[in-house]
């Protein structure tokens, strides 16, 4: 099911530095509408879109509003302490591309961008880890 009510409820506004704001809550349903795993997204929450560099702007822009969609779903997961402990980080990915595919990002488009936050994700646990020791 392709999700036309999540393009007329998301109403975001640009910011300085590549951030973004959500003007008025909306709630993502993971796995189907009205299931019992929502994610509620308040009014007022600030992200980063999606941090794809410049030189692959042909292929997505930051702008695209599926991908940042997804990115706020996938933003409010990691920046959520509650919402950490009942997903892990490889949830909040599986979360971006489920919601890149509902709102019609390509699913060529979806599964590479998929992939880059995956292979991204993985780089940032293993830089933290290392900082740690």
């Amino acid at each position: 099911m392709k999700a036309t009510w999540l393009y007329k409820r998301v109403k975001l506004q640009p910011l300085q530095d590549n951030k973004w704001v959500l003007l008025e809550q909306f709630t993502y349903y993971v796995g189907y509408k009205d299931s019992d795993n929502p994610i509620n997204i308040e009014a007022g929450f600030t992200f980063n879109g999606t941090s794809i560099p410049r030189i692959f702007h042909w292929f997505s822009t930051p702008m695209d509003t599926g991908t940042l969609i997804a990115s706020i779903c996938h933003d409010k997961i990691f920046n959520t302490k509650e919402l950490r402990k009942k997903y892990s980080l490889q949830d909040a990915n599986d979360i971006f591309y489920e919601v890149m595919v509902v709102c019609w990002v390509g699913k060529f488009k979806a599964i590479l961008l998929y992939l880059w936050l995956s292979l991204w994700s993985w780089y940032i646990r293993k830089k933290k880890n290392k900082s740690s020791l």
